[in-house]
């Protein structure tokens, strides 16, 4: 987010008054967590659906204060508006069904069983057996490159993703991990919806 001078940020709760007025529908996502790369995806898959708006929490909360102030307790994490013409509940589930994929960091809690597969990789021989063997992989060597000799369950869902696991995955550059946009809640016709509701 870029940082904005003190003369800048009235404009920009303007910016964002007129921008709320113009939807039907407006949300709270919290973004905590997200990484830029998985947010753009994300942005880019909705883009004829929501529009997304990031400030800091304080221009945000003051844009609300006058336009939707049934909103402003809702601000928690690290908050962005979401704007639709699409009623609440469908914004929700279109949001479920556009997660998208990333890569697994230590202690990540496992949302499915997550499998690496039999069969080639990229990888030449070398250190990186030790690396695959070291989580339960069994390996051999075919046309000058690492195989995997029968699938394997790294982590069960449920379970904290340990360091070797991670090594392994992003070696393989296998991106078990779904994340998504977090709907707080969301407003339309003076009537907040919120997370549990949707």
């Amino acid at each position: 987010m870029k940082y904005l001078l003190k003369a800048e940020k009235p404009k920009m709760v303007e910016d964002l008054k007129s921008l709320i007025e113009s939807y039907s529908v407006v949300g709270i996502l919290d973004m905590h967590k997200i990484p830029t790369k998985q947010a753009q995806k994300m942005r880019e898959r909705l883009r004829n659906v929501a529009t997304f708006k990031m400030a800091r929490k304080s221009l945000l909360k003051r844009a609300l204060e006058t336009t939707k102030p049934m909103l402003v307790e809702k601000l928690s994490g690290e908050p962005a508006l979401i704007l639709s013409k699409e009623n609440p509940f469908k914004l929700y589930k279109i949001l479920r069904e556009n997660r998208v994929q990333a890569a697994a960091k230590v202690n990540d809690i496992a949302t499915k069983d997550i499998i690496i597969p039999k069969g080639p990789t990229p990888i030449p021989p070398g250190p990186a057996i030790s690396g695959l063997q070291k989580i339960g992989l069994k390996t051999t060597v075919q046309q000058g490159k690492i195989a995997i000799l029968q699938d394997k369950v790294a982590a069960k869902a449920g379970e904290p993703i340990n360091a070797d696991i991670v090594n392994v995955l992003n070696l393989l550059k296998l991106e078990p991990m779904e994340i998504g946009l977090k709907l707080i809640a969301a407003i339309e016709d003076d009537t907040v919806y919120d997370q549990s509701i949707l």
